[in-house]
């Protein structure tokens, strides 16, 4: 099986690409964008343009994808039954 794992930082993206087999885990390739550098520059856009041309690279089929994301763009409901 194949995996990416994203994490969304103030300062950076990461991206690790991981592959699993009976033999164990193995990370295949590791990328890092440093974001903010440029002072006038939207960190948002920064990382979506970023993801963008990362996301070009894999095919959605055969790979499955884990994002890190900060507490603060998350939002978290419990569904409770009726």
């Amino acid at each position: 099986m194949k995996s990416v794992g994203i994490d969304i930082g103030s300062t950076s993206v990461k991206v690790v690409e991981v592959q699993t087999s009976p033999k164990g885990t193995v990370a295949t390739a590791f990328k890092e964008k440093q974001i903010g550098q440029s002072p006038g520059q939207d960190l948002s856009l920064e990382v979506i343009e970023y993801l963008r041309t990362q996301a070009a690279h894999y095919k959605a089929e055969g790979w499955t994808v884990t994002m890190g994301l900060r507490q603060e763009y998350v939002a978290v409901r419990n569904r409770v039954p009726v």
